[in-house]
């Protein structure tokens, strides 16, 4: 804060500004890298970005259909890491997996009769339910997704 004083004495109100002062110039690398999905810190996977690019992999096998939260840091070869970045990101449903449990077998064909027949699209997601992708939720769907399971 800063106030001025006139010749009188009299001082003026109170002026804050913020600024920032830059850091020092760092002779450190980035080395590493942490995330996990969200919010689940205790489960993070550490990767070596070292001769990569910066470039990794991220491992989203476990995660349901969906959207969720990727977080991640940096670390340098110091110790130091960076402060915590977060994005959404969406899983894609696979198609025939009607009823969200990563597995298509008979409980999606289940699901998907009873969804037809009861004509209520709430018990099943539509995305993944269209397995011949015409854009209609119907028989056809279900005799597609019959064949798929037998022959695969």
């Amino acid at each position: 804060a800063i106030r001025v004083q006139d010749s009188d004495g009299k001082w003026s109100s109170s002026v804050t500004r913020f600024f920032l002062k830059p850091a020092a110039p760092s002779e450190a690398t980035i080395v590493r890298c942490m995330y996990w999905f969200d919010g689940d810190i205790q489960h993070a996977v550490t990767a070596p970005l070292e001769g990569n690019n910066g470039v990794i992999s991220v491992d989203v096998i476990e995660l349901a259909a969906g959207e969720h939260t990727l977080s991640w840091i940096v670390g340098d070869d110091k110790g130091a890491w960076s402060e915590v970045t977060t994005e959404m990101v969406y899983i894609p449903y696979h198609d025939g997996d009607v009823n969200h449990d990563n597995e298509i077998n008979i409980t999606d064909v289940t699901a998907l009769i009873s969804s037809v027949l009861n004509d209520d699209p709430s018990v099943i997601n539509v995305e993944s339910a269209d397995f011949n992708g015409d854009g209609n939720v119907n028989i056809s769907d279900i005799v597609a997704l019959i064949n798929y399971i037998l022959n695969n």
